[in-house]
């Protein structure tokens, strides 16, 4: 990881434990569709728990939102942000889903779910490994910074 980019050790050495699970650039692609996929059906399922306290409409799906980038802001806030880019518009997307008729909103919510963890194993079968999360539990939290970060590289954007 470059130094310039990330002056965090930790997150360095947390992204670069990920990486040596994600060497293959198809692997890594089929993350850029597969994570998202699978926040989407988070924030569709997670919508479905709605609540309004002091007259403000909150569905479960923005408590996750909120967590997410409190728990990724803790950790860099610069790439918090940059989740948040592609993370707000699959949450207004999923909470337009989530309150469309429940069957619907169920088979929109399951299929996403299920194709974005297809496309992870997928990607793990062509590299011929097996999942990051099944040594180290807590990459299912490095996914999202990941392929934040291979964004922000791409794009040559400084956090």
């Amino acid at each position: 990881m470059s130094a310039d980019v990330l002056r965090n050790e930790k997150l360095k050495q947390d992204l670069d434990s990920y990486l040596s699970y994600h060497k293959n650039p198809a692997n890594r692609l089929t993350h850029f569709i597969g994570i998202p996929l699978i926040f989407f059906s988070l924030f569709c399922s997670l919508g479905w728990f709605r609540f309004a306290p002091l007259d403000l409409p909150i569905s479960g799906a923005t408590l996750f939102l909120l967590s997410v980038f409190l728990f990724y802001f803790q950790v860099h806030k610069g790439l918090a942000g940059a989740v948040m880019v592609w993370c707000i518009p699959l949450f207004l997307l999923g909470e337009e889903v989530a309150v469309m008729p429940f069957g619907l909103s169920f088979v929109v919510s399951s299929l996403s779910f299920a194709m974005g963890w297809a496309f992870q194993f997928w990607g793990h079968a062509i590299e011929k490994n097996k999942p990051a999360f099944r040594t180290n539990v807590s990459h299912l939290g490095r996914g999202p910074l990941f392929i934040t970060y291979e964004w922000v590289k791409l794009l040559g954007l400084k956090l």
